[in-house]
């Protein structure tokens, strides 16, 4: 899941279905959502594709500092089953991506989407 940001040529789920492709999954196991424009659309998007009623298991595959934010953002959305699988970032970019993620985190927190405390 995951449209275009930037100047991306390409959406995120168009590059991600052509990486598990190249891994060797068979193309007709993918769904892709191109639309979305941040995390809360992916989770609003995904779960139509998946569908709400069955509580599916959902696993989110994205950089290892967005995980936490990701999994209290569905479970907000009614997610339950939800896991978390971090890729790794290349290492030039931790202390912005942290950072831009902390700033995120609060932000949601802030804006009531989170609760750390639950």
């Amino acid at each position: 899941t995951g449209g275009r940001t930037g100047g991306q040529k390409y959406t995120e789920a168009r590059v991600m279905n052509d990486y598990l492709v190249k891994k060797g999954i068979n193309e007709s196991r993918i769904y892709m959502e191109g639309k979305a424009k941040d995390t809360n659309q992916n989770i609003d998007y995904s779960k139509k594709i998946v569908g709400e009623g069955n509580n599916p298991k959902i696993i989110i595959v994205t950089n290892g500092y967005h995980i936490y934010r990701s999994i209290l953002l569905c479970r907000k959305a009614g997610l339950t089953h939800v896991e978390g699988l971090g890729v790794s970032t290349p290492m030039g970019m931790h202390l912005s991506s942290y950072g831009r993620e902390a700033a995120a985190l609060a932000k949601e927190y802030i804006m009531g989407n989170v609760d750390f405390f639950k």
